[in-house]
């Protein structure tokens, strides 16, 4: 257990830095779920090419 915490010392990752990571997640995921697939952009696939459009 202990050398987990020695690697994550090593990393320098903040905890600010991970919850914006997942607060982005987040919202890029509800974006996707409400926003993108009900007017039929995101299906058969092409999720890249429409988060990018």
């Amino acid at each position: 257990m202990n050398s987990i915490w020695n690697y994550w010392r090593k990393l320098n990752i903040k905890s600010t830095e991970l919850i914006g990571v997942a607060v982005g997640a987040f919202i890029y995921s509800m974006t996707y779920n409400y926003l993108l697939l009900p007017s039929h952009l995101g299906e058969g696939g092409a999720m890249g090419i429409t988060a990018l459009l």
